[in-house]
């Protein structure tokens, strides 16, 4: 309930570049947030720009947005993206399913698994998608074909339940 906004903003200075309030349906169909990506990018007069990075949180996360951004501008993401339990895999879902309770509960704060891809534009330039999955208080999932890479020996310092100081855990490159 409420307004909804797509906005994209320059993360160093927080200035708004383009915006588009959500009305309802248009022409008898919604757009994709690939679509909304596209116009937001053109409307703030960003297409000459390469080598960007979009933040972005999980309504707008996916592989296909990732290849996409990545062949049409040169721009790489990180972001937030929600795990499915969904059995079935097609090519541009992550690599990883939403953990079970159980599962979930018998891991420890810390653990982390990534993945990452290697795929290569129409123009034959190599580029790479890693998908990490980490447990925090509960399962993160991150995108990223920014900064790609293995994480070990990483640490994170995070708030634990009845203690002021906070806890060193194990934690992913894409959360930094």
């Amino acid at each position: 309930h409420g307004i909804k906004v797509f906005a994209i903003c320059c993360a160093m200075s927080a200035v708004l570049l383009a915006f588009k309030i959500y009305v309802g349906k248009e022409d008898d169909e919604d757009e994709t947030t690939l679509q909304i990506c596209d116009r937001l990018i053109k409307e703030a007069g960003l297409t000459g720009a390469r080598g960007r990075v979009l933040y972005t949180d999980n309504y707008y996360t996916s592989m296909k947005l990732a290849k996409h951004m990545f062949e049409r501008y040169s721009w790489t993401i990180v972001g937030t993206i929600v795990p499915t339990d969904k059995k079935s895999r097609a090519d541009h879902d992550i690599p990883f399913l939403k953990l079970s309770n159980g599962a979930r509960n018998g891991l420890e704060r810390g653990w982390y698994r990534e993945a990452a891809i290697k795929l290569k534009t129409p123009t034959g330039k190599q580029y790479y998608i890693q998908c990490t999955t980490w447990r925090d208080k509960k399962q993160v999932v991150f995108l990223s074909s920014n900064t790609v890479g293995y994480s070990d020996g990483m640490t994170v310092r995070r708030n634990s339940r009845g203690k002021r100081q906070r806890d060193e855990f194990p934690g992913p490159r894409a959360q930094r």
